[in-house]
């Protein structure tokens, strides 16, 4: 990361070699490693070991790019809707389907990897493919592994879509949109495209500010019980600077405190509160702001530690504000405010790379047994293991038969393992799958959530059954505990690790399986149609070697 970030530093970019100096710096470098290589394994000296490591360090250097980022001028055309979003959009972000804007230079509010922050996820996600959203399921959080991204659709579906900064939507041609809001801006052959009018801009001020925790946060967004354009949610502190304490405000709306203002300070206290991005950056964000009284701007940028602020050239706290984003506060009058990030692992991380070539120096040494010995028994020592962040279930999922055939019932219950604790809500969930489905009490399975068992207290015993089990699969099945009316789908309201039950699903004896008529007949046509193409051609004939 620190390498990364380096490398688009303003410095790096300037002393940059073309494109062509890289591709020969990294020729030279891999035929110099080989080399060096080759010549380690065959006589064993440690000079060349450490010549070899000291190839790698030199590779990291942000001369240099492993990545080469080609002009995309070069390979996609620009359609005119991409056009005009460039003139257009400015800071604003857009919702695009997959990756185009990136592509294009457009801010996205959803991610491109398995990247996407756990708290901009828990504020627009689900993450996943989004075709359960789209077929009209809930997304299977349950389901996923970790490395999925943040669809569009999530973020066309979010809540908190208008917090996201998200002005533009891209259509498919001739398309309306749902919300009557939602009003045209460009029309053409390639796409239509709509402006939220509601959505917040990047960069804003707020007058009132509120402490609150990460639940009480997530649960105001998304119920949308509060205005973010008028009051912004802090997190981690017990209490507010006292520059934005209500009797400052109240002071400084007073009638004689307006009165005893003249010039340029009047107009700025009178003046609406205003905030502009004038530097945009991936590392560096400054803002222009301006208010008439203690304010808070706000940057819907992500929170990270790392990023650190400076108001008028002196650092100054930056805040988690609306769970996810930045804030600082300001005092009145006009500011430019200065956000940059470096990366807090960037020293241990220097620390570690020092201590590995060292320990590849210990390991050169003549007794290599005994370094190495040394060297795993201090590893082994500084390592520690990580715990469960969650307890174990209360109760054990149990699901007999295990194996049954398609139609048949299978018996589910729910052995308790705690003595004390609850009321909660369980849900029995199948486990893998996109689509979000829940076993409700009567063995039936629905869409939405209904708890297997609602107001469950430990000790207690449960039996039910899943009525006409199919389609054939082995199906995973899942004991989601959480507190008695949250979502179980929201990883947040988990109390406790999922308990997991297994079926095998057999198809009924006799029954025929399923032929891939489809996929064959799509095969035959594209044989025949590559034999049409070639029939009558004299092909080329191999010649012997």
């Amino acid at each position: 990361m620190a390498v990364t970030l380096a490398s688009v530093e303003p410095a790096a970019l300037a002393v940059r070699p073309s494109l062509a100096a890289q591709y020969v710096g990294l020729l030279v470098g891999l035929t110099a490693a080989a080399w060096l290589l080759r010549r380690w394994l065959v006589d064993g000296r440690a000079r060349w070991g450490v010549a070899l490591a000291a190839v790698q360090v030199a590779t990291l250097a942000p001369l240099a790019t492993y990545l080469p980022v080609r002009d995309a001028r070069w390979l996609y055309p620009t359609p005119p809707a991409i056009a005009w979003l460039r003139d257009h959009a400015g800071s604003a972000r857009v919702l695009i389907a997959d990756q185009v804007g990136l592509l294009y230079g457009l801010r996205q509010a959803h991610g491109y990897d398995g990247l996407s922050p756990r708290r901009i996820a828990e504020l627009a996600g689900p993450i996943g493919t989004g075709r359960a959203l789209a077929a009209g399921y809930r997304e299977n959080t349950i389901a996923l592994h970790g490395s999925e991204p943040l669809p569009p659709i999530a973020v066309l579906l979010a809540p908190t879509r208008e917090l996201l900064g998200v002005r533009f939507l891209v259509l498919p041609p001739g398309m309306t949109a749902a919300e009557p809001r939602l009003r045209p801006v460009y029309d053409g052959a390639d796409a239509r495209v709509v402006e939220d009018p509601a959505a917040l801009p990047r960069a804003f001020v707020v007058p009132r500010a509120r402490c609150v925790d990460d639940r009480g946060a997530l649960a105001l967004l998304r119920a949308r019980s509060l205005a973010p354009a008028a009051e912004v949610l802090l997190a981690d502190c017990a209490s507010l600077p006292r520059s934005t304490a209500p009797e400052v405000r109240t002071a400084m709306t007073a009638p004689e405190a307006r009165t005893a203002m003249t010039g340029p300070e009047a107009r700025t206290a009178m003046a609406a509160p205003e905030a502009r991005i004038m530097v945009d950056e991936p590392a560096r964000v400054v803002v222009s702001a301006s208010t008439g009284a203690p304010a808070w701007l706000v940057l819907t940028d992500t929170w990270f530690p790392g990023w650190r602020a400076r108001l008028d050239g002196a650092d100054v706290a930056v805040q988690r504000a609306d769970h996810a984003f930045r804030a600082v506060a300001l005092p009145p009058g006009r500011h430019e405010v200065e956000f940059a990030f470096t990366p807090r692992g960037l020293r241990p991380g220097v620390a570690i790379s020092l201590a590995a070539l060292a320990i590849v120096g210990v390991l050169l040494l003549p007794r290599r047994r005994a370094a190495a010995a040394i060297t795993t028994a201090v590893l082994l020592l500084a390592s520690t293991r990580a715990e469960a962040a969650l307890p174990a279930p209360p109760f054990v999922l149990t699901a007999t038969p295990s194996s049954v055939s398609e139609g048949d019932t299978v018996e589910i219950g729910l052995r308790p393992r705690a003595a004390t604790g609850g009321p909660w809500d369980v849900y029995v969930v199948w486990l893998f799958s996109e689509r979000a489905a829940f076993l409700g009490p009567d063995g039936a399975w629905a869409q939405q959530p209904v708890p297997f068992r609602a107001r469950l207290a430990a000790g207690e015993r449960v039996r039910g059954a899943w009525s006409r089990a199919g389609p054939p699969a082995d199906v995973t099945l899942a004991l989601v505990v959480v507190r008695p009316g949250a979502d179980p789908l929201d990883r947040a309201e988990w109390t406790h690790q999922p308990a997991l039950a297994t079926v095998r699903v057999t198809a009924p004896p006799g029954a025929r399986p399923p032929r891939p008529w489809t996929t064959l007949t799509g095969l035959l046509l594209a044989a025949v149609a590559a034999t049409a193409l070639a029939w009558g051609r004299d092909l080329p004939r191999p010649r012997p070697v």
